[in-house]
């Protein structure tokens, strides 16, 4: 079989589980066991991002759009690293200003630095002067679940759009479902990240 196009981490011993509960913006507790029989992209980020954040999250709207009917198996996650600021509220009204169906995810302050460690993020406060306060340098990139709720692959956060559909494809497929991909529509480069940026899981530079 070929290898994927997006890194491999079948079998890594790390991001395998929340260690507790995230609230959705709807309000219920979930856990990443909740999705199984959904292939799912999991990324971390926070809503005052003023670059990657809205970048990805409009990259994995049109993933979704490419797949068709089959993208309808396929759930975005977007975990907040600032649950400081980022309420319910807040959460509802902008993930799934980006696509219906992408769900957001709040830790408890206090739970933070475990989900961080066991998913090998790292989210660093700066503090800029402004309206907005505070900016949170974090890592990049997203994670990728298989049906059976197993960690399978890390996106780079600029990994080409064809990549993505063609490895989500194999995954679908793999679960059962035959899928047809889409046509491919490849948007213009998301604006560039501050300070570079690194996926999860790998050292590097991080990005606001």
């Amino acid at each position: 079989m070929p290898p994927f196009h997006n890194t491999d981490l079948s079998g890594a011993p790390f991001a395998r589980e929340f260690p507790a509960p995230l609230v959705d913006h709807r309000g219920q507790p979930r856990r990443l066991a909740d999705f199984q029989g959904q292939v799912v992209i999991l990324f971390f980020g926070y809503t005052t991002c003023p670059d990657v954040c809205p970048t990805s999250l409009s990259r994995f709207a049109q993933v979704l759009a490419d797949l068709g009917m089959a993208g309808e198996a396929v759930q975005v996650l977007f975990v907040s690293v600032d649950p400081q600021r980022d309420t319910a509220a807040r959460l509802a009204d902008y993930v799934p200003w980006f696509h219906p169906r992408f769900l957001a995810l709040r830790p408890e302050p206090e739970a933070l630095p475990a989900l961080l460690q066991e998913f090998r993020v790292v989210a660093v406060r700066q503090e800029v002067g402004g309206g907005l306060g505070y900016l949170i340098d974090h890592t990049a990139g997203a994670y990728v679940y298989d049906r059976q709720g197993k960690l399978r692959l890390l996106l780079a956060d600029q990994a080409p759009l064809a990549d993505i559909e063609a490895d989500l494809r194999r995954l679908l497929e793999a679960g059962g479902e035959k899928v047809a991909l889409g046509k491919v529509e490849m948007g213009a480069p998301g604006p560039a990240e501050k300070g570079g940026g690194s996926a999860p899981g790998q050292e590097g530079a991080v990005s606001r």
